[in-house]
């Protein structure tokens, strides 16, 4: 099933192209199918970094580098426990930006879980509300005033679009 340029085709060529009545939608079972041989409508997010990679990231600033300059000039210096304190500042700053990044990491996900959006779309003959991440090629979607477009679409019929 190709889906290049639906959008400068006729309904009807769509419309067969993927294998879908507008009047009855998809099946249960064509979801399923779509759904393995597409994956969830959701954007990629970026692979998490681990606590170490967090840890390393704090650590490329270039006032951090500055600090370390520092502790070779103090250790030169043979001044052991200030090299020892400035590390130990250099490490607890690293740590309180790790847990911050994490927290607002977690922080993020749950909005995102919380405010994940659903879509009305037309399957066995009946309207039903989904999460939009269900949503797959060949569902025929109905907007209403105020709902979000939970996916791209080739409009089939529209009455006072704005």
């Amino acid at each position: 099933m190709t889906l290049k340029m639906w959008f400068s085709k006729s309904i009807e060529k769509v419309l067969k192209e993927i294998n879908v009545d507008s009047t009855l939608g998809l099946s249960e079972k064509d979801v399923n199918v779509r759904l393995g041989l597409f994956g969830a409508n959701r954007l990629l997010s970026k692979k998490k970094k681990n606590i170490f990679q967090l840890f390393v990231a704090q650590l490329k600033e270039w006032l951090i580098y500055v600090l370390f300059a520092a502790v070779i000039i103090t250790i030169a210096m043979g001044e052991f426990v200030d090299a020892t304190i400035i590390l130990l500042v250099i490490i607890t700053n690293a740590a309180l930006g790790v847990i911050q990044e994490v927290k607002a990491g977690k922080a993020i996900d749950a909005l995102q879980k919380m405010s994940f959006p659903k879509a009305l779309v037309r399957r066995n003959g009946e309207t039903k509300e989904v999460n939009s991440s269900e949503v797959v090629p060949g569902d025929i979607l109905i907007l209403d005033a105020g709902r979000f477009i939970a996916a791209d679409i080739r409009l089939l019929e529209s009455v006072n679009l704005q």
